[in-house]
Parts: C-alpha cells; sequence; structure tokens
C-alpha cells in the first residue's frame, strides 16, 4: 500500500503523520515492514538510474540477499518500521537491541506490536545531504554496512 501527499500541502502536517499516523496504519494492518520515502532520496541512494553504488550492486550480487526486502537492511528512511523477524535476519538481533542501540541517537526508537518503530528525522525540508548523512551515522551503530 502506498500514501502519497506533497509535503507543500498546507493541510498536512508532516511530523504529526511520521510521529503519530503511521505506526497506526502500520498496525491497523499489521505490517511487517514500512518506512517512509522523501522525495527519490531512496533511490539516489542506491545509486540512481544509473545504478552507480558499488556497495548496493555488490549486495545485488548475491542472490541470497533481498536488499531492502525480508533479509537485509540497506537504506535507512525518515522512518521505518521493522518487524521482530526482519530484525534478527538483517541485523542478527531483535528489536529491544535495536532500541538500546539507538536511545538518545534518533527522534524516536519505539516497540510497535513485535517490531521496533524508528524515526531518524522528521523534518518535512530534509535535504539530500542530509539523508546520505543520516545513513551515514545511524548504520554503524546497527552494525549495518
Amino acid at each position: 500500500m502506498r500514501f502519497g501527499f506533497k509535503i507543500s500541502n498546507k493541510a498536512v502536517d508532516y511530523k504529526l503523520v511520521v510521529n503519530e499516523y503511521l505506526p497506526k496504519v502500520i498496525e491497523a494492518f499489521k505490517g511487517y515492514k514500512a518506512h517512509v520515502s522523501y522525495d527519490l532520496y531512496g533511490l539516489y541512494y542506491q545509486g540512481g538510474l544509473n545504478d552507480d553504488s558499488l556497495a548496493y550492486n555488490r549486495l545485488r550480487e548475491d542472490k541470497t540477499i533481498d536488499v531492502d526486502g525480508r533479509n537485509n537492511i540497506y537504506t535507512l528512511f525518515p522512518a521505518q518500521f521493522w518487524d521482530a523477524a526482519l530484525c534478527q535476519r538483517a541485523l542478527g538481533y531483535g528489536p529491544d537491541e535495536v532500541i538500546a542501540r539507538l536511545q538518545g541517537k534518533c527522534r524516536m526508537a519505539v516497540r510497535l506490536m513485535d517490531g521496533v518503530y524508528l524515526v531518524l528525522n522528521d523534518d518535512p525540508g530534509m535535504s539530500y545531504e542530509t539523508f546520505v548523512e543520516m545513513n551515514e551515522q545511524i548504520k554503524p551503530i546497527l552494525g549495518l554496512v
């Protein structure tokens, strides 16, 4: 399922959506994975249309890895939910350890259903550079490459 809106729409409070409404949608649909995309930042981070990210391409070549799927976390988004199974498969540890590692290092890291809901950035004006910095800062804390 995909929800979309323009940040310029003054009727939508982006911070409220990310911090309060999205977790409720995830619970309502019993999701196992969810994330907030911002512009095409995730695509650019993965190498863009030219597939020019060596790290991302190396992961894609390994047929045992479902990149950003059910057993891998490559891209961190402004907000995301991972169920316990995804945490275990992709990180090697559970949601409580994710929360412990990120406590005080992000806007929100809380249990949601059997998983973890993270808000790494809730700024509706986030730049691509900030998106990359967010990934570079948080991925090592989680043990991600």
